[in-house]
């Protein structure tokens, strides 16, 4: 494989995050330092245009490619602020960012966000503080529900898991299947984000867990 500096967005900050639809065609970015901004790229990364934004600490991404609108689906969580949206055209429009999922205020500290990459219509997102705080919506960010993790009290292991704080976040194509990772362990969806299990991964791995995808 060969790999070359393509087309860089004229951005402030150095980018920290990325995510890209189905396709690879289209792409976003953003940085987790003060005062940036998001910017989405298309056509394979050469061509990129800032989306209308607040100055924000952007901590993760997410971009959709809607197959029954051929419209992107763009989601951002702001580190402070929670999670913002928008959709645009594929052919060219103005992305303007706003909030769709506003919690904790300033002492909350939001981490990964994801969508599903047919539609966009299925999102995920945590704040990292506690596992109470894992939010899933179904309508495009319009209704946020609190994903119901609840340990096992047969199981010691689930009530150890529970200290833990989120790390990240990953789903299938269609958004049924939800993975997201504490420091201490791996839970599982298998409806949309409903009701969630602690998996058979190792429970406190050294160093602790941090991805999924």
């Amino acid at each position: 494989a060969t790999w070359a500096l393509g087309p860089q967005p004229q951005a402030s900050s150095a980018p920290t995050s990325i995510a890209t639809d189905a396709s690879g065609m289209y792409v976003v970015v953003g940085s987790s330092y003060s005062n940036s901004l998001v910017y989405i790229g298309s056509n394979y990364g050469t061509t990129w245009v800032a989306a209308v934004s607040p100055d924000a600490q952007w901590m993760s991404l997410s971009i959709t490619l809607a197959s029954n609108t051929n419209d992107l689906r763009i989601y951002a969580s702001s580190l402070h602020n929670g999670v913002y949206t928008c959709s645009t055209s594929s052919g060219g429009g103005t992305c303007y960012l706003n909030p769709t999922l506003e919690q904790g205020g300033s002492t909350s500290t939001w981490g990964g966000v994801v969508s599903d990459k047919e539609k966009g219509s299925q999102v995920y997102a945590f704040i990292t503080n506690n596992l109470e705080s894992l939010y899933y919506s179904s309508d495009y960010g319009g209704t946020w529900y609190i994903a119901n993790v609840t340990p096992d009290p047969s199981d010691s292991q689930s009530w150890y898991a529970q200290s833990g704080v989120w790390q990240d976040i990953t789903t299938d194509q269609y958004g049924q299947y939800v993975y997201a990772c504490s420091d201490l362990a791996i839970f599982a969806s298998a409806d949309y984000g409903l009701n969630w299990v602690l998996t058979t991964a190792p429970v406190w791995v050294s160093p602790a867990w941090d991805s999924i995808a």
